[in-house]
């Protein structure tokens, strides 16, 4: 009795079509296309061929040609190749990477010689998908994988990342990381000069100095002077330079200061 219910209601709810060469199982009445021995047609279904597991479909004996299934252990559609004696991968679930939405740096303006650490933010990996660098521009040049990297531009230079795997290859984003050229400070003195004479440092750039020299010698001045020096100043003077980026850069100097002449009358 109850298979004969499902049966009417089956009826009420599909218009079956059955002519000498096909079958048609459709919502709307019409007839099956003449190249096809079945054919389905709903706008509110789908088809579902049997599911089983890895276990439950190897226990299937003597499969026929073309059998299919769709294995839950592997999530793939399979079929059975006769000639080959096993189960061919039609195709499987792909888990499609999401867009990242942002870069975030360490520090976006950095000076000539420093590095940087990338962290690619949001988004998602899909299946046997990784996270994907490049410079110049999308694509371009390879500069690393993964969730962070460090890099080093030798000048401003703009960072590209996406997530590329088996399912799809998301969108770019980008930073562009500034790099300050540091500065090439000049240093320069009077010498050489006689003992008991001033000894004029000079220095041509940067917005901050330190200077250090012979006998613990140290200033903050630009130019600072060392009043009425003797020998022991002789020697090399150093100074590191900072800009206004915050960027340093160094030089030396030699100075040498003569001892007075001591004569003997003879």
């Amino acid at each position: 009795m109850k298979n004969l219910l499902l049966i009417i209601c089956i009826i009420f709810a599909y218009t079956l079509s059955i002519n000498a060469q096909s079958i048609s199982i459709t919502t709307d009445g019409s007839e099956p296309h003449e190249s096809a021995i079945l054919e389905l047609k709903s706008i509110e279904k789908g088809l579902l061929i049997p599911r089983m597991s890895t276990e439950s479909r190897d226990a299937i004996e003597d499969p026929a040609e073309s059998l299919w299934i769709y294995n839950t252990t592997k999530r793939c559609f399979e079929w059975w190749d006769v000639e080959t004696n096993r189960w061919i991968v039609i195709s499987c679930a792909c888990y499609e990477s999401e867009d990242p939405e942002e870069i975030l740096a360490s520090n976006d303006e950095i000076c000539e010689g420093e590095s940087v650490d990338l962290t690619v933010t949001g988004g998602s990996l899909g299946d046997e998908a990784a996270w994907e660098w490049y410079e110049g521009d999308c694509g371009g040049t390879d500069v690393g994988t993964g969730e962070s990297i460090n890099v080093s531009p030798a000048t401003t230079t703009t960072y590209y990342v996406r997530a590329e795997g088996i399912c799809n290859v998301t969108e770019c984003i980008s930073i562009t990381i500034v790099v300050h050229p540091s500065p090439d400070p000049v240093a320069e003195s009077n010498s050489p000069i006689c003992d008991s004479q001033d000894l004029n440092l000079t220095v041509n750039a940067g917005t901050s100095w330190i200077w250090e020299g012979p006998n613990g010698f140290s200033s903050t001045d630009q130019n600072p002077t060392i009043v009425s020096a003797t020998s022991s100043a002789t020697g090399t003077y150093y100074v590191t330079v900072t800009d206004a980026n915050g960027c340093t850069g160094t030089d030396q100097t030699d100075v040498i200061v003569h001892e007075d002449l001591v004569f003997t009358p003879g």
